[in-house]
């Protein structure tokens, strides 16, 4: 497991872009976690928009760090949701959560209400 310090090293080498966050850039580095899943346009296109009416200007930078500095955290618990209640969480709704858990007060609106029982 990666100390805190390792954590902040390795996104230090994320931060590579102020651009603003769109539905390319929310499926490019999503895949990189959910090799898996396939990301659906308009589903991503309406998941950034619902991130841009909390914070406007999220950047990919912010969105790389979020995704990293949670993604473990979140897959844990997503494998413990799903072996004790039998309860699949998707990719966006785990991008969903990892934001609550950077900022809870910020992003309380991003977490559909049936899944804020669970965190």
């Amino acid at each position: 497991m990666e100390t805190e310090n390792e954590v902040i090293v390795r996104n230090k080498n994320l931060r590579d872009t102020n651009e603003v966050i769109d539905a390319i850039s929310l499926e490019k580095y999503g895949f990189k976690y959910f090799k898996k899943f396939v990301f659906i346009a308009y589903k991503n296109e309406g998941f950034v928009s619902e991130l841009k009416n909390i914070q406007p200007n999220l950047t990919v930078k912010e969105y790389k760090i979020i995704l990293e500095s949670g993604i473990k955290t979140i897959n844990d618990y997503s494998k413990f949701i799903e072996e004790t209640k039998n309860i699949h969480i998707n990719p966006y709704t785990k991008i969903r959560y990892l934001f609550y858990l950077h900022d809870k007060e910020k992003y309380s609106k991003i977490i559909f209400k049936p899944y804020k029982k669970l965190f």
